[in-house]
């Protein structure tokens, strides 16, 4: 299907601070709330457009049609960009993990965002806060990035036909690297200390628009983050109902709050009920999310003391092959989305995150470590008593395995060897 524009003039595009709830204009504020900002708060934003009249219309008619590959199907309610750059993302399977569904008596479903045409659900936010990037004019972006997001962002400024720049962590994988190298971005390591004050510089002094976290992180581009709404709006359409619980695995919590608006965007719209229940999927390496939900924080400014910013807890970040959930902080955000949903979040150790990478194997889904999060919470969940029997569960799997091969390989070996192509050889490996 072919990427479909916005009519200008747009209506009634803005930004609303998730944590204050004051109103910005359309525009370049990558650094989060300016009124929040004043205060001395990270306020992330939110992208508005109200579901009403030809807009309304116009999103009931997209979730009518089949799920496509496409995600721009839905840009009556996505920021508005006359050539909005695609490589066919979205429209990803939805699949019911049935030897695991009958062990656990709920119906627990995978959203392989493995499929995506750069093997990761970044796709969907890299296309959106790409295509505004080049509606601001900007001629060149930037971000930073364990790997998927890199990748993604270079693949569609590629097809934007833009700069790129990619700050990578010392712990993303060689073949990621090169992967970016191969679409034609600029890939620098650094480490993470002093990053944003890069960042910052990059922005005000030599220009480059970021497409990701600004400073202070983790602020997600308000852009972008729609584009993971459409998960939630292909979830729906795809089950046919509002599923009881989505999991997600959670770093700074883009996705668990794009994933929760697109839940509320149906309901606004009258297309749903309520939004299901948002759980944020963490390693212990590193899971701020989880201390903020035990620790009973919410998100509505003032709450914290003298009425000053919201204290989401920072951790020290472990190891954990987990790489790319791995953030010591965490987005006020992803807090709202699972308070607001009644959900929760839930931290998985290593052992546990081995077990549900095997379990999706041998039901046909190679995930990355940290897609692995969303099932091994699940199960996690499931021992307490978290689902009630025949529950509609579903697991976001974010990324493909194959782009991790360390990962892979203490996962499994790769077979034998035998000295002869023989069945006597062949018999004294393998039962035949």
């Amino acid at each position: 299907m072919t990427p479909t524009a916005i009519e200008a003039p747009t209506p009634a595009e803005s930004l609303r601070c998730v944590l204050c709830g004051a109103a910005s204009p359309f525009g370049p504020l990558f650094l989060g709330c300016p009124v929040c900002r004043a205060a001395g708060r990270d306020g992330p934003l939110d992208f508005r457009r109200p579901l009403e009249g030809a807009v309304l219309e116009r999103f009931r008619a997209a979730l009518r049609a089949p799920v496509g590959h496409n995600i721009w199907r839905y840009g009556a309610v996505l920021p508005a960009v006359a050539e909005p750059p695609s490589l066919g993302e979205g429209g990803t399977p939805l699949t019911l993990l049935r030897r695991t569904s009958e062990s656990l008596g709920v119906r627990l479903y995978v959203k392989n965002e493995s499929v995506n045409p750069t093997w990761s659900f970044k796709d969907r936010f890299a296309a959106v806060a790409v295509g505004v990037a080049r509606r601001l004019g900007a001629e060149k972006v930037f971000c930073a990035s364990t790997g998927n997001f890199g990748e993604a962002v270079a693949a569609y400024a590629a097809v934007a036909g833009l700069r790129c720049l990619i700050l990578c962590a010392p712990a993303a994988s060689p073949l990621m690297r090169r992967v970016m190298r191969l679409h034609g971005a600029e890939v620098v390591t650094t480490p993470k200390e002093g990053r944003p004050e890069l960042m910052r510089r990059l922005v005000a002094e030599w220009g480059w628009t970021p497409v990701i976290a600004g400073d202070p992180e983790p602020l997600g581009n308000p852009y972008g983050m729609v584009g993971y709404r459409t998960i939630g709006y292909e979830i729906a359409a795809q089950l046919g109902e509002t599923p009881d619980s989505v999991l997600v695995p959670t770093g700074g919590g883009d996705l668990l709050f794009g994933v929760w608006r697109g839940f509320a965007d149906l309901h606004e719209a009258g297309l749903g009920g309520p939004p299901p229940r948002l759980v944020g999927c963490q390693s212990v390496a590193a899971a701020p999310l989880v201390r903020a939900v035990e620790a009973g924080l919410d998100t509505a400014a003032g709450d914290a003391p003298g009425g000053g910013a919201v204290a989401v807890p920072v951790v020290e970040e472990g190891v954990s092959a987990a790489v790319s959930i791995v953030e010591g902080r965490v987005g006020v955000h992803a807090l709202h989305a699972v308070r607001r949903s009644g959900g929760t979040a839930v931290a998985v150790d290593e052992g546990q995150l081995v077990a549900a990478a095997r379990a999706l194997a041998r039901e046909g889904i190679v995930p990355e470590m940290a897609s692995a999060a969303s099932l091994a919470g699940a199960l996690d969940l499931h021992a307490r008593g978290y689902f009630r029997p025949g529950a509609a569960v579903v697991c976001v799997v974010t990324g493909a395995g194959v782009k991790w091969p360390d990962a892979l390989a203490g996962l499994a070996d790769d077979g034998q060897r035998v000295p002869a192509a023989t069945p006597e050889a062949l018999a004294r490996a393998v039962a035949l």
